[in-house]
């Protein structure tokens, strides 16, 4: 299965004054290296970045957009495994080969990088090494933390915990929240049919701790309670 080609693309321009003495300067400085290295691509909403099993030639990172990573088992379920957004890495792994598809939620633009230069730039700037090692342990991090919720949380709880966590990614502190991801993905996310996530959706609403202004739209109005919900307390529920 082949990725779906990127719409456009066009080369960041090099800076070389930042390819010395990075220690010195902040992520944004390591950044603006790794970027003089890349290039932005454009990919329509599910449109397919890159598929399981494919060489892992590149490596990505989101610039606008949502994607999700995902893979389609023998019988035709699909799992979900997470969400991209603003800064996030794709493809940040040490396999050859991808062992996710990654997939366009919305429209995305996203910079390419070389593998092989990414590897290179790691080994002879040790600030570009930990930068590329902190975002794999974040990465890891993520993984735990939904695991986790897999294992222990019910419906309800699952649902708490991810608008919790994704509004800390799209709301930057706003109660509205936007969720570009459709009910189906969510419920492939949290391990649930997508009618219990309805079902869960309007339970939440009616106690008031989100109302919900369309399908891809929410406003959290008890955070605390929230909190504690996905926390897993029942006196939330």
């Amino acid at each position: 299965m082949n990725a779906t080609r990127p719409t456009s693309a066009r080369s960041i321009p090099a800076d070389g004054a930042f390819e010395c003495e990075l220690s010195r300067g902040g992520p944004d400085s390591i950044l603006r290296v790794l970027d003089g290295k890349g290039t932005i691509v454009h990919f329509p909403r599910s449109s397919m970045i890159f598929a399981e099993g494919e060489t892992s030639q590149n490596i990505y990172r989101v610039l606008e957009g949502v994607t999700r990573s995902f893979r389609i088992f023998m019988d035709g379920r699909r799992h979900i495994a997470g969400f991209s957004f603003t800064g996030d890495f794709l493809g940040l792994g040490l396999q050859d080969e991808h062992g996710l598809s990654e997939e366009a939620v919305t429209d995305v633009a996203l910079i390419l990088y070389s593998r092989k230069q990414i590897e290179l730039l790691a080994e002879s700037d040790p600030a570009i090494h930990k930068y590329i090692v902190k975002a794999l342990v974040d990465g890891l991090a993520e993984s735990q933390s939904r695991l986790v919720m897999l294992g222990q949380q019910n419906a309800e709880e699952r649902l708490a915990w991810f608008l919790l966590r994704k509004a800390s990614r799209l709301a930057e502190g706003r109660p509205l929240v936007d969720l570009p991801m459709g009910r189906q993905d969510i419920a492939d996310y949290l391990g649930l049919t997508i009618e219990t996530v309805s079902r869960v959706f309007t339970r939440l609403k009616r106690k008031r701790l989100i109302d919900i202004f369309n399908f891809h739209q929410i406003r959290i109005l008890n955070e605390p309670a929230l909190q504690s919900l996905a926390e897993g307390s029942r006196q939330a529920a």
